[in-house]
């Protein structure tokens, strides 16, 4: 009970506070939300790096997670803003690859050796997740109606995420778990869930018709693929920590866990968000 009062009270400050920041501060194609997004993943990119410290030869560069967690999402926001050529993002991610398999070939200590493997993997992997999926949160401000498709971004992963958790809890006892890797999670929960980002969509469809164009059967359609998304991005998480037998990825947020478990849906989703946005809405 007591981590569901905490949850509610961070999800009743949070939410409206990321509301302001994106409707009060759009200057400079939402720089103040694009920065925050920058400084989640750097501090996500960290987290994440942890887990290979747990069974695998990884010393935890956690300098170095950082900053490759957060160049992607930086050069994202640097061509939105003009900055940048579209190309440029391609080109970084490639030599930010590059440069994690060359940095290796300097090593002198042959006794460390074997941490070259589990070194590169951990971080290419922080690059990509969360550094990359990220980037995707950073180009929302380039779409049309940026601060309204940001809030309605917000909103149907945080529903959808708030709809789960409260369906589970109140009728998770007598339901079906569904899959081993996130035992908690049950069919009732995953139903409360799926069925709010579609609503979110419609109601958005509704009062900015200009935003959703083509009908209500697009709103739908991209209802659901954020309902899945949002789900398969909270199991993706739980699949790394089962992997690495933790139960969150830091204590950075209370009632909530490190600041991946509360960005882990949403930065699956962002991909799917933007992606899917211009094939039913623009194109």
């Amino acid at each position: 009970m007591k981590n569901l009062i905490v949850r509610t009270i961070v999800f009743a400050i949070g939410l409206p506070a990321l509301g302001a920041i994106v409707w009060l501060l759009p200057h400079a194609n939402h720089l103040a939300f694009n920065i925050l997004v920058v400084v989640v993943a750097v501090f996500s990119a960290i987290e994440t790096a942890r887990f290979f410290e747990r069974g695998f030869s990884y010393r935890g560069y956690r300098l170095t997670a950082g900053l490759l967690g957060g160049i992607l999402p930086i050069t994202s926001v640097a061509i939105g803003l003009g900055l940048l050529p579209e190309p440029a993002f391609f080109g970084v991610f490639l030599a930010a690859t590059s440069a994690i398999f060359v940095s290796q070939v300097f090593r002198r200590d042959e006794t460390r050796f074997p941490e070259i493997m589990p070194t590169v993997t951990a971080h290419v992997f922080v690059l990509v997740y969360p550094g990359l999926f990220l980037s995707y949160i950073t180009r929302l401000s380039t779409l049309p109606f940026p601060a309204i498709l940001i809030i309605v971004f917000i909103l149907a992963v945080y529903l959808n995420d708030t709809g789960a958790y409260i369906a589970g809890m109140a009728f998770g006892r007598w339901s079906v778990r569904i899959l081993p890797i996130s035992p908690k999670k049950t069919l009732v929960g995953f139903v409360g869930g799926f069925i709010v980002s579609p609503a979110v969509i419609l109601v958005a469809a509704r009062i900015v018709p200009a935003a959703f164009p083509g009908g209500w059967w697009r709103a739908v359609v991209f209802g659901v693929i954020l309902s899945l998304t949002t789900i398969f991005g909270d199991l993706a998480e739980s699949a790394l920590k089962r992997s690495v037998t933790v139960k969150d990825s830091g204590n950075a947020i209370p009632g909530r866990g490190g600041v991946l478990d509360s960005i882990d849906s949403p930065l699956f989703v962002a991909p799917a968000f933007f992606l899917f946005y211009g094939i039913l809405f623009i194109l």
